[in-house]
């Protein structure tokens, strides 16, 4: 499926995160989170508290951010036992503004921070904004299907300029990213599928189009999440940015001059949900905003390659030892010769030409027994003697960069 041979370039950043900051010195609240709400029914003319979590949803041009007060939580590094009042911060990478697809990297999480601190609900240092600690981070690898984007960057901290880009006709592009999420659609494994929402969910819409494993829920920040069930997302990102559904809003107050849009297939997944799931499935032992802006593309890496190992069926299984015989070696010599010859054709054109015997008797099948034996044997000798693992007549493959990115062999 990769028809351009020019090697595809990866954006890797923080597309979102939840910052959890304790309430102690070093953090002021704003107003309205450190109000006391009241509830006074008239008929009683009684008062109650009615918000022990105050909560503040801001939206603004297409960024929603979220303010929330947990109390009595337990942070990781603290006293046993000790706990502690924390407000919990949207973090998203959409408050970089046009720079929005570079996700958040150490190079532009100052303006994260002073996007936050200009709503006016909080105020703290930018030292006390990054020893924050992170939960339910999802990473972002944007990959662009054609010639005009060339970034040359691997790492969080890499400078580069996104928006100096050669404009391009992307239908072609659009065409191929929709065609790699069929045929993450079309890997993903039977059981899987079979379970639908929320384990597994197909958008080919023409406002949305990608798919989602495992869908992400609500209050599960607490203990570990295994690797296969991480909540992980492949879709269209073009489409996306121009859906009335999705950030269209958006993209038209900060991205309204990208030519590139449609040609981005974006992969995310939820690689840290919490500081025991970090170390438990990553080895992370630091989950502050400070060393988790550290991370380089290939620290991060396991957290793309890992779940798909779950999630998707593969054509390859690892050949047996060599045992044929000179006879067999010719046979597989001829068939090797006949799918260079031909693209087209087909084991079973194979079979259908070929009647020679593992037994080394040349006669017609005797029945379909004695043909399913002899269907095997052909496919084992060709195996074993190339080391090709099982020829598969299924043609839906990923283009070489996102095979390569995820490590993993179709």
């Amino acid at each position: 499926m990769d028809n351009n041979p020019t090697k595809r370039e990866i954006s890797f950043g923080i597309d979102s995160a939840t910052l959890r900051l304790p309430i102690k010195k070093g953090l002021e609240l704003g107003e309205y989170l450190s109000s006391k709400f009241i509830l006074y029914c008239l008929n009683t003319d009684e008062y109650e508290d009615v918000r022990t979590n105050p909560t503040k949803h801001k939206s603004d041009r297409g960024i929603s951010t979220y303010y929330k007060i947990r109390k009595n939580q337990i942070l990781r590094g603290s006293k046993r036992g000790e706990l502690c009042d924390v407000l919990e911060i949207t973090l998203l990478a959409k408050s970089l503004g046009s720079p929005y697809l570079d996700g958040i990297r150490p190079n532009n999480i100052r303006t994260v921070y002073d996007y936050l601190i200009s709503q006016g609900y909080f105020k703290c240092s930018y030292d006390y904004f990054l020893s924050g600690s992170l939960i339910d981070v999802d990473f972002k690898a944007d990959i662009y299907f054609n010639n005009a984007y060339t970034p040359q960057h691997t790492t969080l901290d890499a400078e580069y300029d996104i928006n100096s880009l050669i404009k391009v006709d992307t239908e072609p592009a659009l065409k191929e990213v929709k065609q790699n999420i069929d045929v993450f659609i079309k890997r993903t494994k039977t059981d899987i599928r079979a379970k639908g929402r929320p384990t597994f969910l197909k958008h080919q819409q023409p406002d949305n189009y990608g798919v989602v494993w495992y869908e992400r829920r609500k209050g599960e920040s607490k203990g570990s999440v295994a690797i296969k069930y991480q909540n992980t997302r492949v879709y269209a990102k073009g489409i996306e940015l121009h859906s009335e559904k999705g950030s269209n809003e958006f993209r038209k107050e900060f991205l309204s001059d990208r030519t590139d849009l449609h040609s981005i297939l974006r992969i995310e997944t939820n690689g840290i949900k919490n500081a025991k799931s970090a170390l438990s499935n990553y080895g992370i032992t630091d989950t502050s905003l400070r060393n988790v802006l550290t991370l380089t593309l290939d620290d991060c890496r396991p957290m793309f390659a890992e779940p798909f190992r779950h999630f998707l069926e593969s054509d390859y299984n690892p050949p047996k030892p060599s045992k044929n015989q000179p006879k067999d070696i010719m046979l597989a010599q001829l068939l090797k010769a006949m799918f260079q010859a031909n693209p087209e054709f087909s084991m079973e054109d194979a079979f259908n030409m070929t009647e020679v015997r593992m037994d080394s008797t040349d006669r017609p099948f005797k029945n379909r027994k004695d043909r399913s034996y002899h269907k095997k044997s052909i496919r084992e000798i060709y195996e074993n003697e190339y080391g090709s693992g099982t020829i598969s007549q299924n043609t839906d493959e990923l283009s070489e960069v996102i095979k390569s990115f995820l490590n993993h062999s179709f």
